[in-house]
């Protein structure tokens, strides 16, 4: 199946983009989990800004190989260049298949991070622009926003779409820089215990003394 038979069931939809996971070496199914997703303009797969009805991106709907609608979040979305997109697919090995399906005149589902990425205690994309003090939006519903420090600095080439320089030089995040959540209870009442997993893209710089973790 190429896509078609999938948004055939989503009304209103008149492109479509097979996608399939490919590099999972795991034998386990994992369920629940968010895809990442890069799109640009393409002679390869046919995809085209223009054919959007919305400069935005909101007349785009992503459906499992079972034709259901699947919650997504538009990451980064930019019709000069590269757009980033998470989808939750219910059940993933390698190999499974998913559809975008884009361009409609109807209203159609919108973007969703809270269902997205129900299973996170947080999710920090850190694509704010600008330097400085800036709040970091948490993508789930624990709304575990932060603050930069004022010597946070914006980047445009992250590993995963923008990133963010916390810390100026060595020394203690408390003193040169951090992403601050604003209240610790609001983690408290996630109910996210002592042992949890934390995972994020990181580069530390050459020669910084006492680094030894983050």
């Amino acid at each position: 199946d190429d896509g078609t038979n999938a948004c055939w069931v989503v009304d209103g939809f008149e492109r479509y983009l097979p996608f399939t996971v490919e590099g999972y070496t795991g034998t386990e199914t994992l369920t629940n989990f968010p895809v990442l997703v890069d799109v640009r303009d393409s002679d390869t797969n046919g995809f085209l800004y223009s054919d959007f009805y919305h400069y935005d991106g909101a007349d785009m709907a992503f459906v499992d190989d079972t034709g259901h609608i699947i919650p997504h979040e538009i990451d980064t979305w930019n019709k000069n260049g590269m757009s980033l997109i998470w989808a939750r697919i219910p059940e993933m090995v390698n190999g499974t298949k998913f559809t975008m399906c884009y361009r409609s005149p109807l209203v159609n589902p919108p973007d969703d991070p809270g269902n997205t990425f129900e299973r996170y205690v947080g999710v920090w994309h850190m694509n704010e622009r600008g330097d400085g003090i800036v709040e970091v939006h948490d993508s789930t519903t624990n709304n575990l926003s932060g603050e930069t420090h004022a010597n946070s600095l914006a980047y445009k080439q992250g590993r995963i779409g923008y990133a963010r320089r916390v810390a100026q030089h060595s020394g203690t995040s408390s003193t040169y820089g951090h992403i601050l959540i604003n209240d610790r209870n609001d983690i408290l009442r996630t109910g996210v215990g002592i042992v949890f997993t934390y995972s994020c893209w990181s580069k530390l710089a050459d020669k910084a003394p006492g680094w030894a973790y983050l």
